[in-house]
Formats: structure tokens, sequence, C-alpha cells
């Protein structure tokens, strides 16, 4: 068992969720062409993707767990297959490599490659390019290509391109794919160039119509238009079996040059390949959405079967209005088709109708919801707003109270501090007053003590003078009470 092993080639290159360079793709791809699954057995292919996938880093189980239990499979075919069922098998392989048969060493080869033994795998592939002188021309390519791969992954690109050039010399396409991959990684120069052209002139020998059409990709996608046109049309004009083959070479030549291949006359054609999907995604682009924007050529190619399909992919990418009118532009109904369809776009109209319509009901449900809550908000909100400006009130009632209390309060103190300072300083005048009072006692006190002391001095002088002029000494008594007078006058 492997990762995508229930998908075929198609559907894996097709799924944008897988990662195309992972292992696990490259090894269901190589196993794709291995098995034909969805695409064509390819020995050549088989073994590059299987090499790419080892290289990436992919555990390849061994292909002995992976076969039947029956042992009646032939000694050749297990070669072919690379896959034995016995161990008698192996013996009987490695007895035939041993007498030189290269299909046998190349079988072994593929059978060492796949259990990762790439020592004994290049063993064998050397013994295989010994002996492959004398294979046939399609042995020969499997042997040079699978060489050449396990040479480019020891990382030996020299003798891997000479391995590619002689299965192309033995006419493999897949080696001209490698020995151009080669050649592109090398730098531009004329010799380059000119081995270039050589391989890829191989391919457009040997190539299916297939390898052709992927090598004029390849010139398109180095923008040399003129030599891709070339092999478009050289393709378009040469392919008939083919249908979807010739649609995309016509859709490549619309692209390249539209003026001389319109859609007016590409699209009998691309009807012819409308199972494609690309094809038909460009013929979709082509109509359009409707047949009032579509020139009347086009329409004439319109059958009502292909007036169906373009209603049905309308229809599955969600375009009713597109679907409708592809569907009313069929005149006819010869297999009842149109009929079913567009009972089923009526249906699906209706059914739309009606999830437009529950739609809008859960619509206008969800609004009146939406307002009754944002009224229970904005109620909400309003009670809150009010309880907030009744507690902003209060706070403001409070401050004012608070506000005036203090201002009160400093008020009390004011008086208070005044009624203080009147206190002291009615106290202060009073014992100024007191000081002032005993300050003028003290002075009348010492008035009258010094006027006491004059009179008393004066007494006692009169009376010196009395006695002195008693006793006669009157000459002396006047110059002294002269004398003392202006002692007195200058006190």
């Amino acid at each position: 068992m492997y990762k995508y092993e229930d998908l075929n080639f198609n559907q894996i290159i097709n799924d944008s969720n897988i990662d195309m360079d992972s292992p696990e793709a490259l090894y269901a791809i190589a196993c794709c062409y291995r098995d034909g699954k969805g695409v064509e057995k390819s020995e050549e292919r088989y073994q590059e993707y299987l090499q790419e996938a080892i290289k990436q880093g992919m555990k390849v189980p061994a292909e002995a767990d992976q076969l039947k239990d029956s042992d009646s499979v032939e000694t050749k075919q297990c070669w072919e297959q690379a896959s034995f069922t016995t161990y008698e098998e192996i013996e009987e392989c490695e007895r035939q490599a041993e007498n030189g048969n290269a299909e046998a060493c190349l079988a072994l080869n593929k059978f060492c490659v796949e259990i990762l033994d790439l020592y004994l795998a290049r063993v064998y592939i050397e013994k295989a390019e010994a002996n492959a002188s004398g294979a046939d021309a399609e042995l020969q390519q499997r042997i040079y290509i699978a060489a050449g791969i396990l040479y480019g992954a020891y990382g030996e690109f020299e003798l891997a391109l000479e391995s590619f050039k002689r299965a192309v010399e033995s006419g493999s396409v897949a080696a001209c794919w490698h020995v151009c991959s080669y050649y592109e990684d090398k730098e531009d120069s004329e010799e380059r160039r000119e081995k270039m052209e050589y391989y890829r002139g191989k391919i457009e020998e040997y190539g299916s119509n297939e390898e052709i059409f992927k090598l004029a990709m390849t010139y398109k996608s180095e923008n040399a238009l003129i030599k891709a046109f070339s092999l478009f049309e050289r393709l378009y004009e040469t392919v008939s079996d083919d249908t979807v083959l010739k649609a995309e070479c016509l859709l490549e030549m619309m692209q390249l040059n539209p003026a001389r291949y319109p859609a007016e006359q590409a699209v009998f054609v691309l009807w012819n390949a409308a199972d494609n999907e690309n094809v038909f995604e460009k013929l979709v682009e082509i109509y359009g959405n409707g047949p009032k924007q579509t020139r009347g050529v086009l329409l004439e190619a319109l059958t009502p079967k292909r007036a169906v399909q373009l209603s049905l992919w309308y229809l599955q990418h969600q375009d009713i209005t597109a679907a409708q009118a592809w569907v009313d532009c069929a005149k006819e109904d010869p297999d009842g088709s149109v009929l079913n369809l567009k009972e089923i776009i009526k249906a699906i109209k209706e059914e739309e109708e009606r999830l437009r319509k529950q739609k809008e009901a859960e619509e206008a449900e969800r609004l009146r919801k939406e307002r009754e809550q944002q009224e229970k908000l904005r109620l909400q909100k309003q009670k809150e707003a009010e309880e907030a400006e009744r507690l902003r009130r209060e706070r403001e009632q409070q401050e004012k109270l608070r506000l005036q209390k203090q201002k009160e309060a400093k008020e009390t103190e004011r008086l208070r501090k005044e009624r203080e300072q009147q206190r002291l300083l009615q106290q202060k005048k009073t014992e100024q007053e007191r000081l002032r009072e005993e300050q003028m006692r003290k002075e009348q006190e010492q008035q009258r003590k010094e006027l006491l002391w004059w009179i008393i001095k004066v007494c006692a002088v009169l009376l010196a003078i009395t006695v002195l002029m008693a006793l006669g000494w009157g000459c002396v008594v006047i110059p002294a009470i002269i004398v003392w007078c202006f002692y007195l006058c200058s006190k």
C-alpha cells in the first residue's frame, strides 16, 4: 500500500491539493506508468519517476510485498515487472544474468532499486549495458534509460548523459527529454543551443503526438512562439482521431494568433472535445453567460445537448440566471434532457426563493431581536445615566455641604482668632495702661522725693545762710549762694 494508490494518473495531476514534487506523488505517478492507471504503460517513465521519488526521500516498499500469492508466474514476466514471487525465480534470474541475459540484468537492477540496494543495482545495470548490443531496440532503450537515471542519482551526470544518448540512438523519446534537461542546466552557448535543437528534433522525429505537444508547450514556455505555433499547427492538421489533443492544439493557436484562428471557426472542433475540462472552460469563455452576448455563428454550433452542457456548467457554478438562459436557448428536446434540466432549474429557483424568503424572515427576526436588544441596551444605558446623574447630584450636594461646613468652620476659626486677638490686644492695652500708670506713679513718687529733697536742701541752705549770716560770714555766703544757684540752673 502507498499514498494515492486509489487515484489514477489524471486524478493525481489534476488535484490541486497534491504537491507534485512530493516523493509520495512522484511514486504514485511512477506506479500509474507501471500499471497503466489512466495513462499508457511506459517502463521508461516509470523508471524516471521512481528514481526521482527515491531522490526526494521516498522509502519505496519492496516489490515482493506487493505480489500475488501464485507461484505460476513465468520467469520472463517476472523480469519484465521486476517482481518475484519465489526465491527460486530470483535465483533463475541471477543465473540468466550471469550468462549475459541483458533483460535479466535489467530486471534485477529494477528489483534492487526498489529494495533500495543501489550498489547492487549499479552492478546489474553495468552488466545490462555490457550485454545490450545484442538486445532489441526496445530493451536497449529501457537499459540505457535505467542506467542514465541511476548514474544521475549517483551524481555522475556525464555517464548519465552518455547512457541517455545511447538510448536516443535506439529511438527513445524519454531519453531525448533527459538529454534536453541536461543541456537546459548548462550555460547558454551556441553549442548548447545546437545540442538542444538536435535532440528536440529527435523528439519531433520519434515522439508521439503527445510528446510533440509537450515539446511545443516547452517552446512556448521559452517564448519561442514561432516554433511553438508551427508545432501546434502541424499537430492540428495531422491529428484526426484524438479530438482532445486537436482541441488543445487549437486552443494554443487561438491564444498565439487569435486573428488566424477566431472563435467562430474553432467552436466546432472544440465542441468535439468538450469532455475535456480545459477545452470546455474555453467554450464557456467564448459563449459567455447568455445567448444575447453570443454571435450568430457560435449559436449555429450550439445543439440542444451542448446548450444543456453549458447550462449544467453554470448550474454547477451556481449561476442560475446563465443556466436558465442557455437551457432556454435549446429549441429542440430530442431526448428530454432540456425539459428535465428546466425542471431542475425551476426546482432550484423555487428552493432558492424559499431559502431567500426564509433568509429574509430570519434576517427580519434577527433585526427585530437586534432592535429589542438595542432598546434594552438603550433603556439600561438611560437608567445608568439617570443613576449616574443622581449620584452626581448627590455628590455635588454633599460637596456643597462639605464646602459650606468647611467655610463655616473657617469663619468660626477666624472669629475665634479675632476674639483671641482682640483679647490679647485688650490684655496688652490693659497691661500697657497698668505699666504706664505704674510708671507715672513711680515718676510722681520720684518727683515727690526730689521735691522733698530739694525742700530739705533749701531749708538746710537757708538755715546755713541764717547761721552764717548770724556769725558774720555774709561776704562768704553771698558768693556761695550765687555759685550754688548757677549749679542748680545747670542741672
